[in-house]
């Protein structure tokens, strides 16, 4: 059976048309998909930086929540991002109760570049740890606000505890010590007091974490290196004194322990003396002896 030439070229044209097609389509999607990964990398992004956890919403009028994030992050500059933070606190009627910068050395090399100078370069990292107070309607603003800081994101973490019953449990006690102040013993009305006061005191520390909400940053970034040029630290064979100089130094300790030696010679003549003798005597009595022989 014979093809027609016309309806085989069609069949090719159209093959090709699907097969074109089908790899535009896969490259439109390949394209999309690094386009994606590309804005994810850009972006620390709100989306995933916040929670629904740090949202104040109305249906929890009745609960207290003591809201906390943590997050540990990169930044491209630690110190940079650190006064940019606070800055963003203080905008949003909150506090930095802590700020600390440190700078961690990994190593220092030197290299000599000259017979008078050395480049000293010092690697090291830069971190910054902070503590951060905020009203609890605005943490999630806050929070969204600090995303914009982060390069990468090692972890983040938000609470929210219910501590509406430790509340309650905090006032009942309260109400009994009062009722039953009148009734008790002095030593135990003291005593019934002292635990009025501490649920009362539990209460405004529940309350302050409630209203202000609170942040732990932890932040760092990549290795610096910071290079400087110094005076070149001279080897200590360099300090030595001249020959010449060392000649005259070595003629003068040499006399001066000659002369000791002598001082020390002169000091035990006797000795010599007594050795001088003690060898006459022996020399004379071998004459003496080889004589009579």
């Amino acid at each position: 059976m014979k093809i027609n030439p016309l309806i085989f070229t069609l069949i090719l044209f159209v093959a090709s048309c699907s097969q074109g097609h089908h790899e535009k389509a896969e490259l439109a999607e390949d394209t999309a998909s690094f386009e994606e990964l590309k804005s994810m990398d850009e972006v620390a992004s709100e989306d995933y930086v916040s929670s629904s956890a740090a949202v104040e919403t109305k249906r929890n009028d009745s609960r207290k929540f003591i809201r906390t994030a943590e997050l540990r992050f990169k930044s491209k500059n630690a110190i940079k991002a650190t006064y940019a933070i606070e800055e963003i606190v203080v905008n949003n009627n909150g506090f930095v109760e802590n700020s600390t910068l440190n700078s961690h050395v990994d190593r220092i090399e030197t290299v000599d570049i000259s017979r008078d100078s050395s480049l000293v370069s010092t690697y090291y990292v830069v971190s910054s740890n902070l503590v951060l107070r905020v009203p609890n309607m605005l943490l999630d603003t806050v929070i969204k606000q600090i995303a914009s800081q982060i390069d990468f994101l090692n972890y983040r973490s938000i609470k929210a505890n219910d501590v509406s019953l430790e509340i309650l449990s905090n006032a009942l006690t309260q109400q009994r010590s009062a009722k039953n102040e009148k009734r008790l013993k002095p030593e135990l009305s003291l005593q019934a007091q002292e635990q009025a006061d501490q649920s009362r005191i539990n209460n405004l520390y529940l309350t302050d974490q409630i209203n202000f909400s609170t942040i732990n940053l932890s932040i760092y970034q990549n290795e610096t290196i910071k290079r400087e040029v110094i005076a070149r630290m001279k080897d200590i064979e360099s300090y030595k004194p001249s020959f010449d100089t060392r000649f005259v130094d070595a003629l003068d300790t040499g006399g001066k322990l000659f002369v000791d030696f002598l001082v020390i010679l002169t000091n035990i003549w006797p000795v010599f003396v007594i050795i001088i003798l003690v060898l006459i005597i022996i020399l004379y009595y071998r004459k003496v002896r080889n004589n009579k022989v």
